[in-house]
């Protein structure tokens, strides 16, 4: 109880929202973990994901079945009665944002893809240094990017729903790491 009353003190509330949480953590080392792991990801998923620029095409059903309805949303089409799929309206939304980033190639897709692994990296970072020292974070963060993305259960070069959640699934468990404590 006593670190979760440590945490709700460091939490900047101004009219009861939170504005921003007091860290110890220096503000420059903040900027080089996020760029850090923006790096990792760009270089890790542009070999690894069909969606990249050095990829000619993607081959997926999925993928193309998703960017189809999230173009058609963004057209004024409406899912589930004008055109159909069988997955829920937030992964056609999300598709449909790739197709407004660039409407011809899956280049959307692809930035998409490396906001969200490097999201899920920071999370990760975060969880690395609950347990080992904050250097650690360094040397594991590439070879779990790597293991992540050339996993036989992310087939087809990474992007499908699973992988999306992968950011929430981190934050998750370092929240209750965190608050378990």
């Amino acid at each position: 109880m006593n670190k979760v009353q440590n945490y709700l003190n460091n939490v900047l509330k101004v009219n009861n929202k939170i504005i921003f949480k007091k860290r110890n953590c220096n503000f420059y080392e903040k900027i080089f973990t996020i760029f850090f792991c923006f790096f990792i990801s760009f270089i890790v998923l542009s070999f690894t994901s069909n969606n990249s620029f050095l990829y000619c095409a993607n081959e997926w059903v999925d993928v193309n079945a998703f960017f189809t309805v999230g173009k058609s949303m963004m057209n004024g089409i409406i899912p589930y009665k004008d055109i159909f799929e069988q997955k829920g309206p937030l992964v056609y939304f999300i598709y449909g944002i790739a197709y407004l980033i660039n409407n011809t190639s899956y280049i959307g897709v692809f930035i998409i893809e490396i906001i969200t692994m490097t999201i899920t990296l920071i999370f990760a970072n975060k969880c690395i240094k609950l347990f080992l020292d904050k250097k650690w974070g360094f040397i594991i963060l590439p070879i779990f990017t790597m293991l992540i993305c050339t996993s036989g259960s992310f087939e087809y070069r990474w992007w499908s729903r699973r992988t999306m959640s992968a950011t929430i699934y981190d934050y998750i468990i370092f929240l209750f790491r965190l608050f378990c404590e």
